[in-house]
């Protein structure tokens, strides 16, 4: 059963939490189609390695501390109130931790399980 479709994730860049990360607002919207979510498992995944769950939330944002010098991605899975998890969402296009010049705060990223758009707020 399909718990997450459709999911739209949309990042806002908040404060550095440490000398290695910064924190990392993703937020989506929940499905419309299946059992209700109860919560959401996250997963972040550096460079392109294996996925990890870094936390559940039973709101549809999540502030990760993404990690300086790396690619983060992140993914979510519905799980509903008899503890079935759903199938993970597209990953989040790459954060990419590595970039120099641009202004974190100014970047806005949206992801669509129909394509992909990048922008700025």
């Amino acid at each position: 059963m399909r718990l997450l479709t459709a999911v739209v994730l949309l990042l806002c860049f908040t404060a550095v939490s440490a000398d290695e990360t910064r924190t990392v607002q993703f937020s989506w919207t929940a499905p419309t189609t299946g059992s209700l979510v109860q919560h959401y498992v996250v997963q972040l995944q550096l460079d392109g390695g294996l996925w990890n769950t870094v936390g559940t939330t039973a709101d549809t944002t999540y502030a990760v501390p993404c990690v300086l010098g790396r690619v983060n991605c992140v993914r979510v899975a519905g799980v509903d109130s008899v503890g079935r998890q759903g199938i993970f969402s597209d990953s989040s296009l790459p954060v990419d931790m590595r970039a120099t010049g641009v202004p974190l705060d100014d970047v806005v990223i949206v992801q669509k399980s129909t394509g992909c758009f990048r922008g700025r707020k």
